[in-house]
């Protein structure tokens, strides 16, 4: 059994947005709310790709760090 202390918390690299890329990423989310509201079982796969590549793109990891996901 593993216990997180707060001290832990600080080990976990957090990054901060630029606000470009913040608006990016809500106007995806956005348009997977919209989606999923029209259709319950809509294929949002390629917005969350777009999510993920943004997202890999902030914590500037390369193929090799995407792979070990």
């Amino acid at each position: 059994t593993h216990t997180l202390q707060i001290n832990d918390g600080r080990l976990i690299p957090i990054k901060i947005p630029t606000k470009e890329l913040k608006f990016k990423i809500e106007n995806i989310v956005e348009n997977i709310f919209k989606r999923l509201y029209n259709y319950e079982n809509a294929d949002v796969s390629d917005l969350e790709l777009q999510i993920d590549l943004l997202v890999n793109e902030l914590y500037n990891l390369d193929k090799i760090d995407k792979k070990s996901f």
